[in-house]
């Protein structure tokens, strides 16, 4: 959900078009996050208009208020804050140079000898080893820098292990393989009777006669273990469902459809009702 402000966006704007020949997005500057909504603030700076979106393509790499706003950026006379500033920039590509650095490489039997993109202490550690006269010491590997924008544990200096994977694997039981499995674990065994439970309550089935012409579904348990968010074992969840997959299109359904609404279908809705009076 975390993105980098003031960088570039695309929303889709297709529900507030007017019209289907309308562009289904433009670029657009992130400000912030909807405190009503689950959305991203998007501005689009030629007109001021402010979209909220939830269906948004970002391109982090690129700030278009940067070259617009740069005389306002400013800068520092003191040494520390000078060094600082020019740390934080970013360089031109064409000075990301990326250092790679085999293992065995021959190292230079001369002081006077340098070796291009070679860090500075490596370089002191390889002339040193050329006037002791090793050829064949190994040399440690200079990772190439790793420019994508995700942020990971190792870029973090995170290096321990996640505690939370160490706790799920010794103290949550593993998902059954069959029905008879799940019944001889007492946790297992209580996920499926709930679910047994909340079919009679609801009444999800009805028993009709046998026909010859009827396709009957097969059924199977689906085993799901939920985690707290500190990985501690909240519940274990079992669901008795049909398999849809064994139905063939035109012998036994006409057509699908999704119970899932739109909100701009709602709007739409209220608004010819609203018209309508």
């Amino acid at each position: 959900m975390l993105r980098v402000f003031g960088s570039a966006c695309y929303p889709y704007l297709r529900p507030v078009a007017d019209h289907k020949l309308e562009p289904r997005s433009l670029q657009c500057v992130f400000i912030g996050y909807s405190a009503q909504h689950k959305g991203y603030r998007c501005l689009y700076s030629p007109t001021g208009k402010v979209h909220i979106c939830r269906h948004v393509v970002f391109d982090e790499e690129c700030f278009p208020f940067k070259t617009r706003y740069e005389s306002l950026v400013p800068r520092y006379h003191n040494k520390l804050l000078n060094a600082w500033q020019q740390s934080t920039a970013t360089p031109p590509p064409n000075q990301k140079e990326e250092v790679q650095v085999s293992r065995a490489l021959p190292v230079p039997t001369a002081p006077t000898q340098t070796m291009p993109n070679v860090a500075e202490n490596d370089q002191h550690m390889l002339e040193n080893n050329g006037n002791s006269g090793s050829e064949t010491e190994d040399v440690a590997v200079v990772q190439a820098e790793n420019t994508h924008p995700m942020t990971t544990r190792a870029k973090s200096g995170i290096h321990k292990p996640n505690t939370r994977s160490l706790v799920a694997s010794k103290f949550i039981p593993e998902v059954p393989m069959s029905i008879e499995a799940a019944m001889k674990h007492p946790g297992w065994n209580l996920a499926v009777m709930d679910e047994m439970g909340r079919i009679h309550m609801l009444n999800t089935w009805s028993l009709v006669p046998y026909e010859e012409d009827m396709n009957v579904l097969s059924n199977k348990w689906v085993y799901t273990v939920k985690l707290k968010p500190s990985g501690d074992l909240n519940k274990l969840k079992a669901w008795l469902v049909a398999k849809g997959f064994d139905q063939e299109e035109g012998l036994d359904y006409l057509e699908t459809f999704s119970p899932v609404v739109r909100t701009a279908t709602i709007r739409m809705i209220l608004d010819v009702a609203t018209a309508k009076d």
